[in-house]
């Protein structure tokens, strides 16, 4: 009797443990797979498509990052060249207002032209963002501060002076845009020219750079239109002028004025004496 019932015991523990093997073991299995699947291999499939953009934006960077440099390395074998440009277009287009110069080297060309500068006042404009050639904004990571200069002028002349004007403003190496001007035949006793008055504009631009890494740099200064821009700029006329050139003009003008008014006044009074007293006595 105890044989048999552990004959009995020996099979069912055998049939359980075949039941296990055969049917709980691989639900285990199965669910800790569904398990991976769930918290490991889905999320990673669902990150594929980010990842495979993150690759190609570090690709693109790498590229970039690799044109810059070798666009870098030649800017710095010609670094005399670039300074020497850098210079002359910052002539062109300033960084600060410079209202002194800008109204002496306008009346300097109005004068050069032959006109006879009557009135000459300013107002600045603030224009913000400055835009780039395809008229989008600067670069975020660049600051800048885009003025105007607004200048009123008011001159006599002829026709052909006010052409000269115009052309030698063109050429002039500061930055100054004709926005309109109007004129008149001159009223005034023994004068056949014109009044003209002109709206001028100068803009003024300041930049301040910050370290970007990831910014592309487009300058190559071998491009041929580049290269034309600069002979352009060298074609220009420059007018050096400085604030103690102006100071010492404005002095010295001052002076030559009180000296005349001085012997104006003496020839009045000597004229006056001499009619009073005709003979010269007293």
């Amino acid at each position: 009797m105890n044989l048999s019932s552990r004959t009995n015991f020996d099979a069912q523990t055998s049939a359980l443990k075949d039941t296990l093997v055969n049917f709980i073991i691989p639900l285990i299995s199965l669910g800790a797979t569904a398990f991976l699947v769930l918290v490991i291999f889905y999320p990673s499939y669902r990150a594929l498509p980010k990842l495979k953009h993150d690759k190609e934006a570090k690709e693109v960077l790498n590229n970039t990052l690799e044109s810059k440099r070798n666009t870098l390395k030649k800017l710095l074998d010609y670094m005399s060249v670039v300074d020497e440009n850098s210079a002359l277009v910052k002539d062109v287009l300033v960084e600060v207002a410079m209202v002194p110069e800008l109204l002496t080297q306008i009346d300097m060309i109005a004068t050069e032209s032959g006109l006879e500068v009557t009135k000459m006042n300013y107002s600045f404009t603030d224009l913000g963002v400055a835009p780039t050639v395809n008229e989008t904004e600067v670069s975020t990571a660049t600051s800048s501060s885009y003025k105007v200069v607004n200048v009123t002028m008011g001159a006599k002349g002829n026709m052909e002076q006010f052409t000269n004007f115009l052309r030698n403003l063109e050429n002039s190496a500061r930055l100054v845009d004709v926005e309109s001007f109007r004129y008149s035949n001159d009223t005034s006793e023994e004068s056949t020219g014109l009044v003209i008055t002109f709206d001028l504009k100068s803009p003024y631009l300041f930049v301040e750079s910050t370290a970007v890494t990831d910014d592309a740099v487009t300058l190559d200064i071998t491009d041929p239109e580049f290269t034309s821009m600069i002979n352009k700029i060298k074609g220009l006329k420059y007018y050096r002028i400085s604030i103690d050139e102006i100071s010492s003009k404005v002095v010295q003008e001052a002076s030559e004025s009180a000296e005349e008014k001085t012997t104006q006044d003496v020839v009045v009074e000597e004229e006056d004496a001499l009619e009073d007293n005709p003979f010269g006595g007293n």
